[in-house]
């Protein structure tokens, strides 16, 4: 993860979107694929919070992160081309903006060509 990212993730405004894009952004590094999947257990878990709590950060998440814009360089770039919370599931999808995930994981690139 870049520096300029771990800078830039202070302007989300939140605590909890700042809490949902550092699991995200861990779990991408894991996953390895264009989109990341944040479950709401992982997420009570991770940050010792009621699952109740968990999903409607989810689900609040998955409203505000399509909106979040960073700036890199004097450049604004989207956090996500969309995001989605999957009622009965309990998970959050993330799919990366192409420029965002350059900055999340920068072995990925080759997946903006394919």
């Amino acid at each position: 993860m870049s520096s300029e990212l771990m800078r830039v993730r202070q302007g989300l405004g939140t605590l909890e979107l700042v809490r949902v894009t550092r699991l995200a952004i861990a779990l991408e590094r894991k996953q390895m694929c264009a989109t990341t999947i944040v479950r709401a257990k992982d997420f009570s878990d991770a940050f010792d919070i009621p699952l109740d709590s968990a999903h409607e950060t989810l689900k609040a998440a998955a409203d505000r992160l399509p909106y979040c814009t960073a700036t890199f360089y004097g450049r604004p770039v989207a956090w996500v081309s969309r995001a989605e919370y999957r009622t009965g599931y309990g998970e959050l999808e993330i799919e990366w903006s192409d420029d965002m995930r350059n900055h999340i994981n920068p072995d990925l690139r080759w997946i903006n060509n394919i």
